[in-house]
């Protein structure tokens, strides 16, 4: 399981999701893409996407934006910039990508009682303490090795077991 979910999330290393975005009727999502990045300073045009389009959302809430870049350097410098948007009136998040069971290991670890903040990086899942350590994980292996219980506790209901 975790090496099949390592190889979905290196598919997945040159998309971005945005949420919070209003959608409007007839949008070009392209031209929705390119504005959030001018928000945060980073100019792009439509040919530095390779795809993006609008994802379903749960219980009517606003759709996220999913986008795949052409250049990997072009998602890096989105991801490098996303936080100027944090003074924005709007309320925009710009994320990674992250495979289902990632999704729920980075909902799962602030839950414990010494983890403060989880910050997933395509493959890289970092990790700050309550006592201020910063953790550096390259996979999801080497934090199993660190934390078995709760990787274990999510692989096991992500499987429905």
């Amino acid at each position: 399981l975790i090496g099949a979910d390592a190889n979905e999330q290196y598919g997945r290393r040159d998309n971005i999701r945005i949420f919070g975005v209003e959608e409007e009727e007839g949008e070009d999502v392209y031209d929705q893409v390119v504005k959030v990045a001018e928000q945060i300073g980073v100019t792009i045009q439509h040919n530095d996407i390779s795809v993006c389009h609008r994802l379903p959302s749960r219980a009517g809430g606003k759709k996220q934006i999913i986008a795949r870049f052409v250049r990997r350097e072009t998602k890096h410098l989105i991801m490098r910039s996303k936080h100027k948007l944090k003074n924005s009136s709007q309320r925009i998040y710009i994320n990674d990508d992250l495979t289902p069971l990632r999704s729920k290991i980075a909902k799962a670890l602030p839950d414990l009682a010494d983890i403060k903040f989880v910050n997933m990086q395509n493959e890289r899942i970092l990790v700050t303490t309550t006592n201020g350590d910063k953790l550096s994980f390259n996979n999801l292996y080497e934090l199993h090795k660190w934390n078995q219980r709760v990787v274990s506790m999510v692989c096991s209901s992500h499987l429905n077991l």
